[in-house]
């Protein structure tokens, strides 16, 4: 595991064979070397599953109201993305890393994000609705982490299963996936992408 700021990369390589090896839980695989799996939120693998005692005091909730703008923001920037709307979901998630969609598509150009992420949602990322937030968490007085179900327009809940011929015991199927939502001026912005599906 390798520090970079506030993320993670996630390298599982078997050395006898130098065979590489999904790690659950990785966010994306977000390039083509074969050590490299995923990419995370360092606070999230390291502080969520602790003890609340553990990590010292918890922040100050912001107020109900903030916290429901956040989550707004996250469901409009995913039904945007699904509706084909792309200039105008980039603008509800202008912190989001876009750097393995531009690697992933070399043709787009680099900062044409809504390009980009109209791109992704054809190819790399699943663009759904959001369904259900199961998990709501108030990371810090300017972050919150929304945990959330999403599904298609027929209603159904989006399963990610195995890949990389990972079978269901060493890669479990998820139906639960991360967003953080940023706090900046005030103003929610989301900072991740929809899931990557191999």
């Amino acid at each position: 595991m390798e520090r970079r700021g506030d993320r993670f990369v996630l390298v599982a390589t078997d050395l006898p064979t130098g065979a590489s090896v999904p790690i659950p839980g990785a966010e994306m695989p977000v390039s083509s070397a074969q050590t490299y799996y995923g990419q995370g939120d360092w606070a999230r693998y390291l502080l969520d599953d602790l003890p609340a005692d553990a990590v010292g005091p918890q922040p100050a909730p912001p107020p109900r109201q903030t916290i429901d703008a956040a989550r707004g923001a996250l469901e409009r920037f995913m039904q945007l993305a699904h509706d084909g709307r792309y200039a105008d979901a980039v603008a509800l998630a202008a912190g989001a890393d876009y750097s393995a969609l531009r690697e992933w598509n070399g043709d787009v150009a680099p900062d044409d994000l809504a390009g980009l992420l109209e791109r992704g949602c054809r190819r790399q990322i699943r663009c759904l609705v959001v369904r259900r937030v199961v998990d709501e968490r108030v990371v810090s007085a300017t972050r919150l982490r929304f945990t959330v179900e999403l599904g298609g327009d027929d209603g159904s809940v989006f399963t990610l299963g195995p890949c990389c011929g990972a079978d269901a015991a060493d890669m479990p199927p998820r139906s639960r996936f991360p967003f953080t939502v940023d706090l900046v001026g005030g103003r929610p912005v989301v900072m991740d992408l929809p899931p990557y599906v191999p």
